[in-house]
């Protein structure tokens, strides 16, 4: 038995010893389970991309289908292309003046002569108008100026009268008003009724050797 100690101690010992040094290395290694969650964690970001590829692929495949399946665009020809009309310059209008016009709402009178004689009372020089009476001279070296006018009659036949101050003259009651010499001129006034009633003078001048007035 005191033989068995000395052995038995030892045993003891070198039990001690084993149990602390596994339990050291114990403390230093992780575990199995530990070992396995640490395999996981590192696997999983290749699992996490894989599976995301496989999403990204599989949502790419449906897009792609969905693309493919769609109805073609229609595209517009010439033909059916809308055409505006071309764009025209705009024209300026002619403008109305009123000036000189009569008044379209005013009730239309004839024009009538306030001096009318009856015809068979008339002057020779009454029954032509203005436009046919011709100045042709001028009797200048007397007192009184007096011209010659000419007017054609039925017969085809010129015919000279001799004019002075207050001579009638024309249809409308013109009369001699002046005769100048220096301008070769004969001033005939006559008044006459507008449209709208008013009386009007109105005077032309016969000019040498021109017919008619202005």
């Amino acid at each position: 038995m005191k033989k068995l100690r000395p052995y038995l101690l030892a045993a003891i010992f070198l039990m001690f010893v084993g149990a602390a040094a596994l339990r050291a290395q114990e403390e230093a290694t992780p575990s199995h389970k530990t070992k396995e969650a640490l395999d996981k964690f590192k696997k999983a970001p290749g699992t996490i991309g894989s599976g995301l590829s496989e999403l990204m692929k599989t949502g790419k495949d449906r897009l792609q289908k969905a693309f493919e399946t769609k109805a073609p665009v229609q595209t517009k020809t010439k033909e059916d292309t809308l055409t505006l009309p071309e764009k025209r310059e705009r024209t300026q209008g002619a403008r109305y003046s009123p000036a000189g016009k009569r008044d379209p709402f005013r009730r239309l009178q004839p024009k009538v002569n306030i001096t009318a004689r009856p015809k068979e009372n008339l002057m020779p020089l009454e029954k032509y108008e203005l436009g046919q009476v011709k100045f042709t001279g001028i009797i200048w070296n007397i007192k009184e100026a007096k011209g010659i006018v000419e007017v054609v009659e039925e017969d085809n036949i010129p015919r000279g009268y001799i004019v002075q101050v207050g001579t009638l003259i024309g249809p409308n009651g013109g009369t001699v008003k002046a005769i100048k010499p220096g301008e070769n001129v004969i001033v005939i006034q006559e008044t006459t009724i507008d449209h709208y009633g008013a009386r009007k003078k109105r005077e032309c001048k016969m000019t040498l050797s021109k017919g008619g007035c202005s």
